[in-house]
């Protein structure tokens, strides 16, 4: 990853932690990267910044996280508070909006794609029993044979899955470098704040692990 990265383009959609399917989610980092020669300068006032065009999926965004870092001592910012157009939001920008502030690091988040999955579960048939009667434990041979046995099919039906990615970059102020980079998985979502709920967490966990908090 190169500097490049810090410039904020608008390239979320409206989709982004918004989905309708209901399951049992999972929100994982499976790729991260650090730079090691800061480890010994941690971060003291960041500014947060979710790149999306749902303002409100960015509040619920940005205040997680903000809660989070404040959650370990660090001073944090929400973008939307001091990034009131994000239409014009780019890397001159938010140099603009930070410079002078104290900001030591910068966080930023934006959607990395979407994986669709359709399983089919096969149906199946069994053999249920009802009536009276217990079986070889009966009072007799009626016991055992005084039932009702019918066969019951469960018919296959087809299941849809989604995967999203979320790639969250920091960048020192400084200089602008990429310190800490971070892409996560998150397997079928309930809600934007399940989700959301979860990254915050897991991007707070690494860093403080890497020495950056």
């Amino acid at each position: 990853m190169t500097n490049s990265n810090f410039s904020t383009k608008r390239i979320l959609s409206a989709t982004l932690l918004a989905f309708s399917l209901v399951g049992c989610a999972s929100t994982r980092l499976v790729d991260v990267w650090q730079d090691d020669a800061i480890t010994a300068r941690p971060l003291t006032k960041v500014l947060v910044v979710a790149v999306t065009s749902d303002e409100r999926s960015r509040r619920i965004f940005e205040d997680s996280f903000v809660r989070e870092f404040r959650a370990q001592g660090v001073d944090a910012v929400a973008g939307y508070s001091i990034l009131v157009d994000d239409a014009a939001l780019d890397k001159e920008a938010l140099s603009h909006a930070i410079e002078g502030k104290g900001f030591d690091g910068v966080v930023i988040s934006h959607h990395a794609g979407s994986e669709e999955e359709t399983v089919y579960y096969p149906g199946r048939t069994r053999t249920d029993s009802w009536g009276r009667g217990g079986g070889y434990r009966g009072r007799g041979y009626d016991g055992y044979y005084h039932r009702t046995w019918e066969t019951v099919t469960d018919p296959g039906y087809v299941a849809e899955y989604t995967t999203v990615f979320i790639e969250t970059n920091v960048y020192e102020t400084e200089g602008q470098r990429l310190i800490w980079s971070g892409r996560s998985e998150s397997y079928d979502p309930a809600s934007t704040l399940e989700i959301i709920d979860a990254l915050s967490s897991e991007v707070i966990a690494s860093m403080k692990q890497g020495g950056l908090l």
